[in-house]
């Protein structure tokens, strides 16, 4: 039976559940963590990695087969900065999928600390139908559409002094974040942006800034509309 080269022996870890998180600890002892979960087809799934006193986390998904569909070490991270890691996929095919939570350069690294692992299916959006969310300074909400026809992603800040950054991704054959929009939140309270292509899917994230260096030990929240035109 053929097999990838990356081919290596499924471990099973603690299983997980679409839409939850769970916190854990890397030490020089143990120093990758295996989690699972059930993975469907045509499914888009969103796994986020956010380090504490973690200072230099990554992480790998693999497949049912044992074969490596993307490391946060090698891909391109458009969406994430020194502490936070997130890998978009659309499953392939059903079956048992594993992240292995670790460290910059693994075994030989020197990062320690606790983190927090969420596995989430982002919500789709419906065109001529706003959406109500808060945004949070020290992540994102996800959010994502697939059209027949070109769009736009309508944004208007409701309330709060925090003013959150929206970004409009694709994903290109590596599973790799591709930015196709982006809006600067302290510039704008209400903005329209597009038109993207049809029959792709696109994943929106409303929430802390790529660009700007924010206070990550001072949550700060703003409520926010999103919609689809």
């Amino acid at each position: 039976m053929f097999l990838p080269t990356d081919y290596h022996t499924i471990i099973e870890g603690t299983q997980l559940t679409p839409n939850s998180s769970i916190t854990g600890t890397i030490t020089d002892a143990d120093f990758e963590i295996h989690y699972t979960f059930e993975g469907f087809p045509n499914v888009a799934y969103l796994i986020t990695l956010q380090g504490h006193d973690l200072t230099h986390p990554e992480m790998v998904l693999t497949g049912p087969q044992g074969n490596n569909l993307i490391s946060t070490a090698t891909a391109k991270q458009a969406i994430a900065k020194d502490t936070t890691r997130v890998i978009g996929v659309v499953i392939p095919s059903k079956g048992q999928y594993t992240i292995t939570v670790t460290r910059a350069e693994g075994s030989a690294g020197d990062s320690q600390g606790d983190f927090t692992l969420s596995l989430d299916i982002p919500p789709s959006l419906n065109a001529r139908t706003d959406i109500d969310g808060i945004a949070v300074s020290n992540g994102w909400k996800w959010y994502s559409y697939r059209s027949d026809n070109p769009f736009y992603v309508i944004y208007n800040h409701e309330d709060g002094d925090y003013r959150p950054d929206v970004g409009i991704y694709t994903l290109n054959t590596r599973s790799e974040f591709v930015r196709q929009g982006y809006m600067v939140g302290a510039e704008v309270s209400r903005n329209e942006l597009g038109s993207f292509n049809p029959y792709t899917l696109h994943f929106i994230a409303v929430g802390q800034s790529v660009l700007d260096s924010t206070n990550e030990e001072t949550i700060e929240t703003s409520s926010y509309s999103l919609g689809i035109e």
